[in-house]
């Protein structure tokens, strides 16, 4: 089921989202590892759909098909094989104990999955669909930063993704992820400060100064890499500990912690540390880096930052560090998933 909410974060009933869905004039696009999420603008409110970037193979045959069609579970086929996506493929994996088979890794179009396009692609298609916008409006899509840890083949991944929009009708427009962050929640600083996206695959970073990105630059110890180690751990599969990190009860800073949530705890604090410190290499090198006049803000986003308590963590780490630069607030967006889509609709409707 595509997940179709409003920015309080409640899920819409079918009738509202009926009326709500259509009008826009642009579309925001955020292709995550995790998640893939769709913005517009209908009855003067930003709309949102939501579908989790991962699949899962089961049997082709009509007992299949029709139970998924009495459970009112869609279904692809692709190169004569029978597939669920989004939500129910994670709820099956979880449930069985299963892995799931993912599009996207480290941010983007992964090397080694077979059917990462094509399953993309129809999984774009279902959310510009829902969103009712009118074909030929410009959709404006995130962008992984160059990573400062590792290698991927951006080219390829843009010109896949600008080729599945354009599949749906859409002229594409590529926003760097961090600096989504930017526009969407830094408005009253004058878009000026740092914006962290904390992804499935990468954190994204952008230093900006009144809108302009100064430097963006992403790394590869995110939300997967936080649920893959502490899945090892724990002696786990990884969807499993993932469900552990999402359950709503879990807070980072909670008291009388399970094994695997102490786990979880542990690889943040850890992954956390890691980016700060990249940040802080970049201000200490003094190469294209800007002097701020006055502290400025830290911006979190991305589901990863979701868990209660991320905030807390976040400081605690940083009040250890010697940061380079004066620092007046640190806080995560109110709509964690959905802030980076927020700001790539801002870039689209101008």
């Amino acid at each position: 089921m595509v997940k179709c909410v409003d920015f309080k974060g409640v899920e819409m009933s079918e009738e509202k989202k009926e009326v709500a869905s259509g009008g826009g004039k642009a579309l925001g696009f955020d292709p995550g590892t995790a998640n893939l999420v769709c913005a517009w603008e209908a009855d003067g409110a930003v709309k949102v759909s939501r579908l989790r970037n991962v699949f899962f193979e089961i049997p082709l045959d009509e007992f299949s098909r029709k139970m998924l069609k009495q459970l009112n579970v869609p279904e692809f086929e692709v190169d004569g094989k029978l597939y669920l996506a989004g939500n129910e493929a994670f709820e099956l994996a979880k449930t069985f104990g299963k892995e799931l088979r993912r599009p996207m890794q480290s941010g983007v179009i992964s090397s080694g999955e077979g059917a990462a396009i094509p399953m993309m692609t129809k999984m774009i298609e279902r959310l510009c669909k829902e969103s009712k916008v009118g074909t030929g409006a410009k959709c404006a899509y995130s962008m992984p930063a160059d990573p400062v840890d590792q290698n991927f083949d951006g080219v390829f991944h843009k010109s896949v993704v600008e080729s599945m929009i354009r599949r749906c009708g859409y002229e594409p427009h590529a926003v760097v992820e961090g600096h989504a962050v930017i526009l969407a929640e830094l408005a009253d600083s004058q878009f000026t400060g740092i914006g962290l996206s904390w992804g499935g695959g990468m954190v994204n970073c952008c230093v900006a100064y009144r809108s302009v990105p100064v430097i963006s630059f992403s790394s590869a110890r995110a939300g997967d890499w936080i649920d893959e180690k502490a899945a090892q751990a724990c002696g786990m599969v990884k969807s499993r500990m993932t469900a552990v990190k999402e359950d709503p009860k879990f807070s980072l800073t909670g008291d009388a912690l399970t094994r695997e949530q102490a786990a979880l705890v542990s690889y943040y604090e850890s992954a956390i540390q890691y980016s700060l410190t990249n940040i802080k290499n970049r201000f200490e090198s003094g190469k294209d880096m800007p002097q701020f006049s006055e502290p400025i803000d830290i911006v979190c986003a991305g589901g990863t930052s979701s868990p209660e308590g991320f905030a807390d963590v976040f400081k605690r780490v940083y009040d250890k560090m010697d940061f380079p630069i004066p620092v007046r607030e640190i806080r995560v967006a109110d709509e964690p998933l959905f802030t980076v889509v927020r700001g790539c609709l801002v870039s689209g409707s101008l």
